[in-house]
């Protein structure tokens, strides 16, 4: 997944969702108020990653069957300046990942696939 200003967030959710179908990566801003969260907007998809973010680091992250949610969030984070949730479709509901969560991307896009299934199924 390329990252770079001239990007636009629709570009990185495409990126994304074509690897991981039942996965979904959202962009928000965070503001601060005496160090704490205060509140978060979600980046409306048409936005340029170079007008949402503060540290402008070009580069790539490889979607790759070993990354998981914390590295991911992590990565986007600390090296590229984006704050990022990820949801998993799961009986067709979108439900955030904890960004803590140390399961693999693929784990988490099988999951939703698997129970996504069942739903048809029954």
């Amino acid at each position: 997944m390329r990252i770079s200003d001239s990007n636009t967030i629709k570009s990185l959710q495409v990126t994304f969702a074509s690897v991981y179908p039942n996965l979904k990566l959202e962009f928000y801003k965070v503001a601060k108020q005496e160090g704490k969260v205060s509140a978060t907007f979600k980046i409306p998809a048409s936005s340029k990653i170079g007008e949402v973010r503060n540290v402008h680091n070009n580069g790539f992250i490889k979607l790759d069957d070993k990354l998981t949610v914390n590295g991911l969030v992590t990565t986007l984070h600390e090296v590229f300046g984006l704050h990022a949730v990820i949801y998993r479709n799961t009986f067709d509901m979108w439900r955030p990942l904890r960004p803590t969560d140390k399961g693999t991307l693929r784990e988490h896009d099988l999951r939703g696939f698997l129970s996504n299934q069942r739903l048809q199924i029954d």
